[in-house]
């Protein structure tokens, strides 16, 4: 694989909400780094699908935070379920689905 790849880098998403500032944070499993795009790819262990709407919010915070990092790169998020090498392009929540999502669980 050509490029430069990073595991397991801590991430923040700073979000405004109703006028306070709340910081999402995690771990992304892995960054795959080419002069004109990222791949993030977060690992499952599931042994089905049933959970990736919920991962579909965790990679969407990390699909912004990188984006922002890297503005002249195409960015792209995906799932790598590990029990079957199937891999998931996931569709990122735009970051006012994403302040949504933080007011309704603050």
């Amino acid at each position: 694989m050509e490029g430069q790849t990073i595991a397991e880098e801590q991430a923040f998403l700073p979000v405004d909400v109703d006028g306070e500032r709340v910081t999402i944070s995690g771990i992304i499993d892995l960054l795959h780094i080419t002069p004109d795009r990222i791949e993030i790819v977060d690992h499952k262990t599931d042994l089905d699908q049933h959970a990736e709407s919920e991962y579909r919010k965790q990679l969407s915070v990390y699909y912004h935070i990188v984006s922002e990092l890297y503005p002249d790169r195409t960015v792209t998020a995906e799932i790598f379920y590990t029990f079957d090498g199937k891999r998931v392009k996931i569709e990122p929540l735009d970051k006012g689905e994403i302040q949504d999502l933080v007011r309704q669980y603050r």
